[in-house]
């Protein structure tokens, strides 16, 4: 399912991106905020959904993790889990070390912490039980 059209991605002010690196990017970032949403929007109609604020978020964290996907390379978790955590240089007596941490994006999915901060709030993060 299209999420995001390239005309609003772009209405985001984001990077800019070309319509075959949205084509390309858009089918992975909308499995990571299904998993993440638990497919809401597999389950109901993103365009007619009452809640606009809602909708208008999930839309914008689908932009957001595009953006994020384009600008880092991360495209899946398992790309975010072959990425080296440090790389170290030494020559002679110099040592440059470089970490890459976690803290742009969720430690475990590949997912921005942006994409997840645009959700909160919405209540597509929930995770308790509809109590009857």
């Amino acid at each position: 399912m299209d999420y995001l059209s390239l005309s609003e991605y772009k209405s985001f002010g984001l990077i800019d991106i070309t319509d075959d690196e949205i084509k390309s990017l858009l089918p992975r970032a909308s499995i990571m905020l299904d998993n993440i949403t638990r497919d809401f929007y597999q389950k109901h109609d993103l365009e007619t959904d009452k809640f606009e604020t809602r909708s208008r978020r999930f839309k914008l964290a689908v932009a957001i993790q595009i953006d994020y996907m384009k600008q880092t390379d991360v495209t899946s978790a398992e790309s975010k889990a072959r990425r080296p955590q440090s790389i170290s240089q030494t020559i002679g007596r110099t040592s440059v070390n470089q970490s890459f941490s976690s803290t742009n994006m969720d430690s475990s999915s590949g997912l921005s912490i942006d994409a997840i901060n645009a959700l909160s709030g919405t209540g597509l993060l929930y995770r308790g039980v509809k109590y009857v």
